[in-house]
């Protein structure tokens, strides 16, 4: 095979044709696909957010009238009866929204301005999209149609002539005309001459041709609305406006960056839109990580990207992408892991012994760690060691503590013995359950360790429900494997090096890319690394609190408004993912928030990419984490938080953990 350029270069929608964006289109299975969460024949408005990379804008392209003419070809209105909506797609840009703001011209003068452009703009979309269907309808009242459009202006208008083109070219000519005077703003007097009512043109059309012609009496017209976090929060009233007063035969979709919902006020008498009233909210990030072919859908989409680039073309399933992908290590308990000896020249083992002498006994250190050891069964003898550290912990008030030892040593002697005959039965058997992988990750020698993240069920899971995260995971593996003269994707497996690499590499543009700019983005940057680095510590702990820890749970009654508002800019941009189920206290049984880290930072700090202990945080320890103001208190909470997680125990430590 000659050498064929990366296949995951483009990994921004943004960026693609929309014969790319049909091309590359991935679907969930049809009871739980895209046509299911964006309901594109519904009346009743939606506002899409997500993250960056959540997909949002292909979603959203996807469902526009230049989509549904590559989809559907000659057989157009056909097509668009069986779909049951047009979709009309506006990207709201940064670079054309922001001209409608400041220049010493107040915001309430750029707001009548703005809307007017809106409704224009939209008008033209709509129209254009019905003079391309034109060819395939019947119609015989194109002027009468004509007429009553322009009935919908506030002045007397002549047009040459009473036709879609010509009607779209006046659209055009205001719209060039409005840019002109906004453009030259600073050096001549502002004036525009609002020729129609808010909202007038852009209902008002849909209803006249919905009303004379036939085969579009039962479409829903959809105007999407992309990219809303690029307005002024006075710019968005305009477009929750339009949600508000929104009249069939419309309906309205608005994609929006979950941190850039500015506003849900009206200009409606400051009436402000409610989720499940005037709009239905979907998070979409939540909406593909939680559904259940989350992994097939992954596969589906590297693969189409693949295909195109012409690779794999006899590939028969999505599954078989997989072999391509050397797999992480897998280990039993009864496993020997390479490079990693057991017994007195084992790091377990001697780690114990010196902790038990450093304790003061000493004297019965050997006779312990002659119990706990498991020769060549290195994870056996760690969750062993593991069981007697809580032991130790659980019994510190003991008068004959040093019997007690010898003794819990004992019985887990007898312990790893039933493990071998019948696990099931043992008590290792639970431990093993719970802590395999976070034991693996401790004796694993620190350059392989990061393996634990390779092959391609693992790479899905670390994508955490982002298409651009797995596809950007996707681009850096192909560039390092190829690099490395690999030839990915033809017939040998990427290797393990080649793939950490590349994950490694998308990590870290992550928790570049993933913060906001500014003050903010350096506060949310250290305090992202703190929640990590508790959790690395517990990781790789002698008796970690909770396995595979990458969630926490805070009291929000009494953290800091400052800690609260920046937790919840951190899951505006994905950094933290928020459960709306909560936890509930075990003491208190109120319930509080829990938040759990984007699995695209795992691998950058060695942690699971699994979530099943939660971190109940006190209320000292979160602000000192989030709060600038309570910065100086980190150091002991880091203190507090870590003395309970390694020999020697105390009752001072035991008193310490029971604040969490």
């Amino acid at each position: 095979m000659d050498k064929k350029k990366n296949p995951f270069n483009v990994v921004k929608a943004g960026d693609f044709s929309d014969t790319q964006i049909n091309e590359f289109w991935v679907d969930f299975p049809a009871d739980n696909g895209f046509d299911t969460i964006a309901k594109p024949t519904s009346t009743m408005p939606m506002i899409i957010k997500g993250g960056k990379g959540s997909g949002k804008t292909h979603l959203m392209r996807n469902y526009s009238f230049q989509l549904q003419k590559l989809r559907h070809k000659e057989q157009l209105l056909d097509g668009i009866k069986a779909d049951g909506y047009m979709g009309c797609y506006l990207k709201l840009g940064g670079l054309n929204t922001k001209r409608f703001h400041g220049k010493k011209i107040d915001d309430e003068t750029w707001l009548s301005i703005f809307s007017y452009y809106i409704d224009i703009w939209l008008s033209q979309i709509f129209l254009d999209n019905i003079l391309k269907l034109s060819e395939y309808l019947s119609i015989e009242n194109e002027q009468e149609i004509c007429q009553e459009i322009i009935k919908l202006f506030d002045i007397e208008i002549a047009l040459e002539k009473y036709s879609f083109s010509y009607l779209i070219e006046y659209l055009n000519d205001l719209q060039k005309d409005i840019d002109l005077k906004v453009n030259n703003c600073l050096w001549q007097e502002l004036s525009v001459d609002i020729k129609t009512s808010p909202g007038k043109l852009i209902f008002g059309i849909p209803k006249i041709f919905a009303s004379h012609i036939d085969d579009l009496k039962s479409i829903v017209f959809v105007y999407l609305i992309d990219e809303l976090e690029n307005l002024f929060p006075f710019q968005q009233k305009y477009i929750q406006t339009l949600i508000r007063e929104k009249e069939l035969p419309c309906s309205i979709k608005v994609g929006a960056r979950s941190h850039g919902i500015k506003t849900y006020e009206t200009l409606a008498a400051n009436e402000y839109n409610k989720d499940g009233s005037e709009f239905e909210l979907i998070t979409l990030e939540d909406k593909i990580r939680n559904n259940k072919n989350y992994a097939s859908f992954a596969r589906k989409l590297c693969l189409r990207r693949l295909t195109s680039a012409g690779y794999l073309l006899d590939i028969k399933s999505e599954k078989d992408l997989d072999f391509f992908f050397e797999d992480a290590p897998y280990y039993s308990p009864t496993s020997n892991i390479e490079k990693v000896e057991t017994g007195s020249n084992g790091d377990t083992i001697k780690k114990l012994t010196n902790q038990l002498n450093s304790s003061g006994f000493k004297n019965i250190s050997e006779e312990i760690c002659l119990n706990l050891e498991c020769k060549d069964m290195p994870l056996i003898e760690k969750a062993a060691v593991y069981c007697f550290y809580n032991d130790w912990n659980k019994n510190i008030q003991k008068t004959n503590l040093p019997e007690y030892l010898i003794k819990a040593s004992y019985n887990l002697k007898l312990e790893i013995q039933l493990y071998l005959d019948r696990p099931n039965n043992s008590r290792l058997h639970s431990v093993l359950e719970h802590y395999k992988i976070d034991f693996i990750a401790q004796l694993m020698p620190n350059q392989n360790v990061r393996y634990l993240y390779t092959g391609l069920k693992n790479i899905i899971k670390i994508s955490d429900g982002f298409p651009r995260n797995l596809l950007t995971i996707f681009k850096d593996i192909f560039e390092y494997a190829d690099f490395n003269g690999e030839k990915p994707f033809e017939k040998e497996k990427i290797s393990r090096n080649s793939q950490i690499e590349g994950i490694i590499d998308a990590t870290e543009w992550f928790i570049n890319d993933a913060r906001m700019t500014g003050d903010d983005g350096n506060k949310l940057k250290i305090s992202i690394g703190r929640i990590a680095e508790l959790f690395r510590l517990n990781r790789f702990a002698d008796k970690p609190r909770e396995c595979s820890l990458t969630t926490f749970s805070i009291n929000t009654e009494k953290a800091s408004e400052e800690t609260l508002r920046l937790i919840e800019i951190a899951t505006q941009w994905s950094l933290l993912l928020s459960d709306s189920k909560g936890r509930k206290d075990r003491n208190s049984k109120r319930i509080d928030k829990k938040f759990r880290i984007n699995y695209m930072i795992s691998p950058f700090w060695e942690l699971p990419i699994a979530s099943r202990g939660v971190l109940a945080m006190s209320t000292e320890m979160v602000n000192s984490i989030f709060d600038k103001n309570h910065d100086e208190n980190y150091i002991d909470e880091l203190k507090k938080f870590k003395k309970p997680l390694t020999p020697p125990f105390s009752l001072e430590n035991e008193k310490q953990e029971s604040l969490f």
